[in-house]
């Protein structure tokens, strides 16, 4: 994960300082960051597509059904 390791990848030299900043709140703990696997993020609904129970678990919990 990016904001919690110094490794940079061929895959992660592209993203600008600015953007690193992220760690540097990590280091001071001002966030945490975790994975959260795919049945509990909410974000998912906006991100992929996804089976019908899936969006509606996910879609109540946006409307606080």
């Amino acid at each position: 994960m990016l904001a919690k390791e110094r490794k940079v990848t061929s895959r992660s030299r592209h993203i600008t300082r600015r953007y690193l900043k992220v760690r540097e709140y990590v280091a001071d703990g001002i966030i945490d960051v975790r994975r959260v696997p795919t049945d509990d993020n909410t974000a998912d609904i906006f991100t992929k597509p996804l089976t019908g129970p899936a969006f509606r678990r996910h879609r109540d919990t946006l409307f606080g059904v």
